[in-house]
């Protein structure tokens, strides 16, 4: 599946599919560092992770213990946010994040957290809506 960079428009926003099943979202935005962005979930959507469906807020897994998620102190399958796919650069998003600082130039992605190994996406279904909007 081809990535693909997503274009904000004249009002300074976009809406991107993210879904649970990919480790990187395919779809994203190229950013540059300083400027500010907000993030909002659209609608109801949920995904699930094998059998436990949930919004972009996410779940507690006791099973999946804290060193093997992606983003340390968020629940599994909370909607996440990446510059450069790159793991220093993993920020939360859940159903909001009201202003974001881009801290360097690259693509944001983004993706449900879950273990940091690609095997366990597999198992994903479902997707969530997520409006960006820039700010700055």
């Amino acid at each position: 599946m081809p990535w693909n960079g997503i274009t904000i428009n004249a009002k300074g926003e976009a809406e991107i599919e993210v879904c649970s099943g990919q480790y990187y979202s395919r779809n994203f935005i190229k950013v540059e560092k300083g400027q500010e962005y907000s993030f909002e979930v659209v609608g109801h959507d949920e995904w699930t992770d094998l059998s436990i469906t949930c919004g972009a807020q996410g779940f507690h897994n006791k099973l999946l213990r804290e060193k093997k998620k992606r983003v340390r102190g968020e629940n599994c399958f909370a909607l996440c946010g990446t510059i450069c796919a790159s793991e220093p650069n993993n920020f939360a998003i859940r159903c909001g994040l009201t202003r974001y600082v881009v801290p360097l130039d690259g693509n944001l992605h983004f993706f449900a957290n879950d273990h940091r190994t690609r095997f366990w996406y597999r198992n994903n279904r479902g997707s969530i809506k997520l409006k960006i909007t820039r700010l700055k």
